[in-house]
């Protein structure tokens, strides 16, 4: 193990890694040594120490992970809280809007002032908007085609043994389970 001085005082400087590489310095000793030699013994007992500090860094980790984990979740609930509140009140204020508009359309008022504001209806800008009749088919001179690729029949020939020059599958990734 690595030591460190801290406050005068030598502290054990044991993180995951740290245990891991010491594994790994004794299973290299291990694989040069006699296996049948006193030094190879003390050194499996020695390993099997070392798992079980990796095991209890681990649990550890859990705790950490466990908190890490249900913090996140807590504040994506209070994310969506704060969007759905944001759009109810984005909602009110157009609803306020579109009953000025209302009202001032209804009396046939395109402009009005206000003590404090002047209200203006005018004509939305860009291009007009596009309404499609129900039941009338667009043409196909109307349409256009969209390839994509088909990920799964590329798959599937890959999965057969096919050699396909612009595609190939990854080995699958692993993951860490906790129980």
């Amino acid at each position: 193990m690595t030591k460190q001085m801290n406050g005068g005082l030598a502290v054990e400087n044991n993180t995951l890694i740290s245990i891991k590489n010491e594994y790994m310095e004794l299973l290299n000793i291990l694989s040069i040594i006699d296996p049948d030699d006193e030094e190879a013994r003390i050194i499996n007992d020695t390993l099997e120490a070392v798992e079980g500090e990796i095991s209890v860094k681990a649990d550890s980790y859990v705790f950490v992970i466990n908190d890490l984990e249900h913090m996140a979740a807590a504040k994506k609930e209070l994310g969506q809280m704060l969007i759905n509140s944001s759009k109810q009140l984005e909602n009110n204020a157009k609803r306020l809007k579109d009953r000025i508009k209302y009202c001032m359309e209804q009396m046939g008022i395109k402009e009005l002032k206000g003590n404090l504001y002047s209200y203006k209806i005018q004509g939305n800008g860009g291009v007009k908007p596009l309404k499609f009749r129900e039941g009338v088919e667009v043409p196909q001179n109307y349409k256009k085609v969209v390839l994509e690729n088909d990920n799964a029949k590329i798959r599937k020939s890959l999965e057969a043994g096919a050699e396909l020059p612009f595609a190939y599958l990854e080995e699958r990734g692993t993951q860490l389970r906790i129980k």
